[in-house]
């Protein structure tokens, strides 16, 4: 009843009272205190028509409740079909920028090294990089390290944000990657959902751009499971480079060339 009466407009008032008139003198009709009229049947269309004006004022403010709640639950979600290479870096540096605490990343099947310097989500990177450096967000990311590459690219997210928000945990590859989809978030309120070919495709790659509470909510608790149940490799301020020695061995890099690599990371490190 509370919802309908919210949704009352002074038309819906104005007929309102026209069908409460009705009806009161078709009532007060068959009473001595109003006589309106000696027919029966007149009093009875009397009383019929503020039933049904009645009837169409409730039945008017309850669809346009219902079509209130429909505008609000599709205000609320958003699903987005992106091209991977023209239109997913630009949304994704779109949300980085908005970003308020965190984005949280994978990267589980990335079998073979990407070729190429640069690339298309240069801008997001060095958003979230800014983001990083001045302590305005977190950084969770999940990986399976299958190549050089990979390792690489995390230990020198290790050593640029060494002190800062970021945190890093790793599942052990699967001797062949298996085509796991990329997720990434921002706040938990804005997803991404893509990216599961093992090497560079041939076609074209893309992903889905969600922003629905159910679904998100889904993905939230994905995550919570996927980031739980991995290995971590930095932790709080420690960094376990034990651990990415392990990696560094399984994959072929030598002894001399890991220490090189991580020599900014030796002090104050497990």
């Amino acid at each position: 009843m509370k919802r309908i009466l919210t949704h009352l407009d002074w038309g819906d008032i104005g007929l309102g009272i026209i069908a409460l008139i009705a009806l009161v003198l078709g009532v007060l009709d068959f009473t001595p205190l109003v006589q309106l009229t000696n027919d029966p049947a007149l009093q009875m269309v009397l009383s019929g028509i503020g039933l049904i004006l009645g009837a169409v004022v409730i039945q008017s403010t309850r669809r346009k409740a219902e079509i209130s709640e429909l505008r609000q639950a599709v205000g609320q979600a958003e699903v987005v079909l992106l091209n991977m290479r023209t239109d997913f870096p630009d949304h994704i540096a779109q949300h980085a920028r908005r970003a308020r605490k965190f984005i949280l990343d994978t990267n589980l099947s990335n079998e073979v090294p990407r070729v190429g310097t640069s690339s298309p989500q240069d801008l997001y990177r060095q958003i979230r990089h800014d983001k990083l450096i001045k302590a305005q967000i977190n950084f969770l990311q999940v990986v399976s390290i299958f190549h050089r590459g990979t390792l690489e690219s995390v230990i020198e997210k290790l050593i640029a944000y060494k002190d800062k928000e970021y945190y890093v945990r790793h599942y052990q590859p699967p001797p062949k990657a298996i085509p796991i989809l990329h997720i990434m978030s921002f706040d938990n309120e804005h997803f991404y959902v893509g990216g599961f070919h093992p090497a560079e495709s041939l076609g074209e790659e893309t992903a889905v751009y969600i922003r629905h509470p159910l679904v998100n909510q889904l993905l939230s608790e994905y995550w919570n499971v996927l980031w739980g149940n991995a290995i971590p490799l930095k932790e709080g301020k420690m960094i376990y480079l034990d651990r990415l020695w392990q990696i560094a061995e399984r994959i072929g890099v030598t002894r001399a060339e890991f220490d090189e690599m991580v020599k900014p990371l030796n002090k104050g490190a497990g």
